[in-house]
């Protein structure tokens, strides 16, 4: 257990696969079946969507971050006992969302807020002793969330605050889009030059340092909006329209179309436009079509967010463990049907199937995708580097 526990990516990659295979069929046999397992709220289909938010993605960004910033700063790695204490916290979270009222709802909130500020704490003394300026953003977005979790659980109890629990969420899909947008603005573009160039394909990455800005500033701006309780207005959907333009025009520059027999490299494109789509389509619904809501939100969750975590954890784990940089035939099928996913809940959501069935067969979609990354990835998670004295070099920062 000496290595599952060596860095943050193996113990929350694994633990966020499972629970994106299993909560989704929660949903799903809640949904569809009127199975009802035990959870905390009465209302599934909020309990559905913070359990995503907050249980599955909070473990990804817990993952990818634990990860990547002390690469980023040089400093040793969070391992050992406090990275088994911050998969504690997150145990701890999505345990008290399943134990109904056998608990005071105020402890219920306290158990599950904590892991986020605790994943921020941890890396807080190297991206200062990095003097990591760019990646303060990173704290400013987890704290965000951690307040609109706080939101939603008050909410869910009978205590109004300025946003509803709904719009709580919304606002919470809106900063992990920023922090993705962010991230792979940063990771991609490199990705896509190292597998070309692998491939003898020389590139350049030519985006407009303007198109760069505005095209985070924009995303920026939804957040905000969607936090203070404006994300369904107007204003909001020519932002989200605008944002979706600009990312559009980034990738533009990033030569996706040339990835196409890299299916490790491909997946980040695709992730990165149905977020741009997804952008587009909720301006569009705020605008002209409210009936597109639900189907953007899906976009940007199930395509964008679902996408990009599915990627970026089937990337980073080989990149991390000394593996060679290719997609197996069984993960290149997981990416397939998680998108088949997404296309199924769209096309229950603009009635070219029933609605229902759609929810159903997308949720079964999306658990098999996770389940077929965690069947794969278990032994990789769990084994040292292929190059171990690297490991060791890693772990001494």
């Amino acid at each position: 257990m000496k290595t599952f526990f060596s860095m943050g990516f193996r113990p929350f990659f694994l633990v966020a696969s499972l629970y994106a295979a299993c909560a989704l069929m929660e949903w799903v046999l809640s949904y569809g079946w009127g199975i009802h397992l035990a959870r905390t709220w009465d209302d599934g289909m909020v309990w559905h969507a913070h359990e995503m938010l907050f249980g599955f993605v909070a473990a990804v960004i817990g993952g990818f971050l634990l990860t990547a910033v002390p690469n980023w700063t040089k400093a040793r790695p969070v391992q050992g006992l406090p990275l088994k204490i911050l998969l504690s916290l997150w145990l701890a979270g999505r345990i008290a969302m399943h134990v109904g009222d056998t608990m005071p709802w105020p402890l219920i909130a306290a158990v599950d807020m904590v892991f986020l500020p605790a994943i921020a704490l941890s890396l807080l003394p190297a991206v200062l002793q990095g003097r990591s300026v760019r990646n303060y953003v990173f704290f400013a977005i987890i704290g965000v969330l951690t307040l609109l979790n706080g939101v939603i659980h008050a909410g869910m109890h009978g205590t109004a605050l300025w946003l509803d629990p709904n719009e709580a969420l919304r606002a919470a899909v809106f900063l992990i889009v920023l922090m993705i947008v962010i991230l792979g603005g940063r990771v991609i573009p490199i990705f896509t030059r190292n597998a070309l160039k692998l491939a003898g394909s020389e590139v350049e990455m030519s985006v407009p340092p303007m198109v760069e800005s505005l095209s985070v500033a924009s995303i920026g701006l939804m957040a905000a909006l969607s936090s203070c309780g404006f994300g369904e207005d107007t204003p909001a959907g020519l932002v989200s329209m605008l944002a979706g333009v600009l990312l559009l025009a980034r990738m533009a520059g990033w030569h996706g179309h040339k990835t196409i027999g890299m299916p490790i490299v491909w997946i980040l494109h695709v992730a990165y436009a149905w977020i741009a789509l997804g952008l587009l389509a909720y301006g569009a619904a705020i605008l002209f079509k409210p009936s597109l809501d639900l189907v953007a939100l899906h976009m940007l969750t199930i395509g964008g967010i679902g996408t990009m975590t599915l990627a970026m954890m089937s990337r980073v784990s080989l990149g991390h463990t000394g593996r060679a940089l290719r997609a197996t035939d069984t993960i290149v099928a997981a990416y397939v049907i998680l998108q088949l996913a997404v296309l199924v809940r769209i096309a229950g959501g603009v009635n070219l199937m029933d609605y229902t069935h759609s929810v159903d067969a997308s949720g079964i979609m999306w658990s098999v995708a996770f389940g077929l990354f965690a069947l794969v990835y278990l032994p990789i998670l769990l084994r040292p580097r292929l190059d171990a004295s690297k490991d060791m070099g890693r772990a001494r920062g």
